[in-house]
């Protein structure tokens, strides 16, 4: 019987943009899950002090496929 698997892989520092704001240093993080039947790829992208800003995920089950996108629309840094 195949176990189900999920982990996660820093890939790579980015620049960003999205609705909130331009962000020099977000790193992108990537999810891979994989459930019988079932697959699912997210990637994350965060910027310290801040958190995530930017989620893309595509899950895939039976044939099918769902996808969705998220970013940060305005935030503010609490000191």
């Amino acid at each position: 019987m195949c176990q189900p698997s999920d982990s996660y892989l820093v890939v790579e520092q980015v620049p960003l943009e999205v609705a909130a704001g331009v962000f020099t240093e977000a790193y992108l993080i990537e999810r891979e899950i994989w459930i019988p039947n079932n697959l699912i790829h997210i990637k994350y992208w965060v910027v310290p002090k801040i958190g995530i800003v930017k989620i893309n995920k595509r899950d895939q089950y039976f044939g099918k496929y769902e996808i969705e996108d998220w970013e940060l629309i305005k935030y503010k840094v609490r000191e």
